[in-house]
């Protein structure tokens, strides 16, 4: 759904959701996962499609270290 309202530009609509999703992870998965790192990812396009490039740029770096975490310790 919150992708589907930032696509529209539904920002508001979006944002609540995306953090909902990204708790809901966080709680489910303790420490690395890639469901996490896809929702840090997920609310840094949405504010980075608001041009909240300072919202954005500490999620996408969360993100890409969970997921170089993830994939170096395979």
């Amino acid at each position: 759904m919150a992708e589907l309202y930032r696509s529209q530009g539904r920002y508001r609509d979006a944002e609540p959701l995306y953090k909902q999703a990204l708790e809901m992870w966080q709680r489910f998965f303790k420490g690395d996962h890639p469901h996490v790192a896809i929702s840090l990812n997920n609310l840094a396009l949405l504010y980075d499609s608001q041009g909240r490039y300072r919202d954005a740029e500490p999620l996408y770096k969360q993100a890409l270290e969970m997921t170089k975490r993830l994939f170096t310790a395979v």
